[in-house]
């Protein structure tokens, strides 16, 4: 059971998100909604960060939040 938390296993996992801000920033959005008790303003800051450091574009990134809020919002009004 230890072994499915190795550092290795979670640098993998991580390195993988870092690639992919669009897909890190909709995934934290939507289980911070509904699953893990995460701000959501911290997310959109991380957003804004994103943006401000060039690192995504303007118009993409608030499609993502938007789908992420919304998805975020739809699970958590289906599981109650």
């Amino acid at each position: 059971m230890a072994e499915l938390f190795t550092a290795l296993h979670t640098d993998h996992s991580v390195s993988y998100l870092t690639y992919s801000p669009y897909t890190t920033v909709f995934l934290l959005l939507t289980a911070g909604i509904c699953f893990i008790p995460l701000a959501e303003k911290w997310t959109l800051v991380t957003a804004g960060y994103l943006y401000y450091s060039d690192q995504v574009q303007l118009v993409t990134i608030l499609i993502v939040v938007g789908l992420g809020v919304f998805f975020g919002d739809f699970a958590a009004f289906g599981l109650g």
